[in-house]
């Protein structure tokens, strides 16, 4: 009997040390600044998804252009290799990706969360093209599963003559370095929004 009765309490024991009651923490409010340059920030990703993105600005020597913008549309390492599916190697990037490219994600101005709503505003990047900058609300099950408050997104289309592009979302948005502002776009998206 005093067997039963001290697995019993064993096991008990046991179920109450392996729950884990906070299993969903958020760690409070981000803090949307961060200490560094634009430059620096992506350089030193603690994921390294910018290396690409880093190159070519290495490549194109546009470091201090880079952290003068007020807002740069920051694309991933996945985003290039999506690109380079259309026969293009590492090499051959370094070639067909010119500064004037690269400014298709770099705008003037700091365009911050705070500035955007639901309806869509246009923005003219560096290099001269015009961009839509949303914020989506968000209604499947996975962005509010957790929330019963709306989850908006940000959303980035480049303006054709008719209508806009496929929505291109970005992943993480209002990053505020020293020298402006970086909105990631999502890696799914397509560098060039899928021009070549």
């Amino acid at each position: 009997m005093n067997k039963y009765i001290f697995g019993t309490l064993l096991l008990i024991a046991f179920i109450s040390a392996s729950c884990d009651y906070e299993y969903l923490t958020d760690g409070g409010v981000h803090d949307p600044k961060v200490d560094m340059t634009t430059y620096d920030y992506l350089n030193t990703h603690s994921w390294k998804v910018f290396d690409t993105l880093i190159l070519l600005i290495d490549h194109n020597n546009m470091k201090d252009e880079l952290n003068r913008a007020g807002t740069l549309l920051a694309v991933t390492d996945y985003s290039f290799k999506k690109y380079m599916l259309a026969n293009w190697t590492l090499d051959s990037l370094k070639k067909h990706v010119t500064a004037d490219t690269l400014r298709n994600y770099l705008f003037e101005q700091p365009i911050l969360w705070a500035d955007l709503s639901v309806e869509a505003k246009d923005y003219q990047s560096i290099s001269g093209k015009e961009l839509q900058f949303q914020l989506k609300e968000q209604t499947d099950g996975y962005y509010s599963e957790w929330t019963a408050s709306p989850v908006y997104r940000l959303a980035i289309n480049r303006v054709r003559e008719s209508s806009t592009s496929a929505i291109n979302y970005c992943q993480t948005s209002n990053v505020q370095t020293n020298t402006g502002v970086i909105h990631a776009m999502e890696n799914m998206h397509v560098f060039n929004f899928g021009y070549h």
